[in-house]
């Protein structure tokens, strides 16, 4: 994959190339597949040959609200969970899906 951006010696701050795709000075984005030839020689773009894909995080699931895990637990049947910590049900509620 090649990534390209407007030289910081350009005049210009965004470049158009490549039948219509926007580069900018400041931010690095792909070169189509194909190419990469034509970027190496546009006289107002840098490039980087050696980029990498980009790693995608794994999706993180969202922290449950106090008023969701006590929803939870009380489904669960989890005795006295209205006195206890966000923290605690979640330690709670693990436990029972773990059984």
């Amino acid at each position: 994959m090649m990534l390209a951006r407007v030289k910081q010696t350009c005049r210009w701050n965004t470049v158009t190339a490549f039948a219509g795709r926007e580069y900018i000075r400041n931010e690095w984005r792909r070169v189509p597949a194909g190419l990469e030839a034509e970027a190496q020689r546009h006289p107002m773009l840098d490039i980087d040959a050696g980029a990498q894909p980009e790693q995608v995080a794994p999706a993180v699931e969202p922290a449950r609200t106090k008023d969701e895990l006590k929803a939870l637990a009380k489904e669960a049947g989890i005795p006295n969970y209205w006195s206890m910590s966000a923290e605690t049900l979640e330690a709670r509620l693990n436990e029972n899906d773990s059984d």
